[in-house]
């Protein structure tokens, strides 16, 4: 998801999108070595909506509402 902007999600008629723990939590896990994905991960969750969060055991699901 960090490959694009959120514009572009807008831009190319996305409705919702769905982040999972999975991809982005290893991120997060090592802040200080992967500070640019954090920040992009960032990024998008501070410009979309969150409609939803989902966790199984600690596993979690985000989904965010881009329009």
């Amino acid at each position: 998801m960090i490959d694009h902007e959120p514009e572009w999600y807008v831009e190319q008629g996305f409705d919702y999108l769905v982040f999972s723990e999975g991809m982005y939590g290893r991120f997060y896990r090592d802040p200080d070595r992967y500070r640019n994905e954090v920040l992009r991960y960032n990024k998008l969750f501070s410009r979309f909506d969150l409609v939803a969060i989902f966790t199984d055991g600690g596993y979690e699901v985000r989904i965010y509402k881009v329009r």
